[in-house]
């Protein structure tokens, strides 16, 4: 099932966390301008595999030492452990999982977002 909530308006982009099968992650580097990490352009790849996008997870709830985002209280850990399960549910599947962060005016990553799995947009 596909769901995208869109944009919110005070934004220029929207981040997704997509899974797609294995054999497709070129595909996602492709379509997603092949960059990692790159903050200074609004569509990039923040996590790609599930290990990356686990430790993505810790770093947005604090579970990992730094206390970046979140706070690491009961709350932020619940949030964890239920995407950490969702991306759990697909890897056991033999799929692979990222997350992507899009341009609303990247018409080309805007199209290409809709051959993907949506798990969940984050805005």
């Amino acid at each position: 099932m596909k769901i995208r909530n869109g944009f919110v308006s005070n934004s220029s982009s929207s981040s997704f966390l997509i899974v797609f099968d294995k054999q497709y992650t070129a595909s996602v580097y492709q379509d997603f301008g092949g960059k990692k990490h790159n903050y200074s352009d609004e569509t990039y790849i923040n996590a790609i595999g599930h290990n990356d996008v686990i430790e993505e997870f810790k770093d947005w709830y604090g579970l990992n030492g730094d206390d970046a985002w979140g706070g690491g209280g009961p709350d932020d850990v619940a949030r964890f452990y239920k995407r950490a399960s969702q991306v759990a549910q697909h890897v056991e599947a033999g799929r692979e999982v990222a997350i992507v962060n899009i341009s609303y005016h990247d018409n080309d990553a805007n199209d290409a977002i809709d051959n993907y799995e949506i798990i969940e947009s984050f805005n």
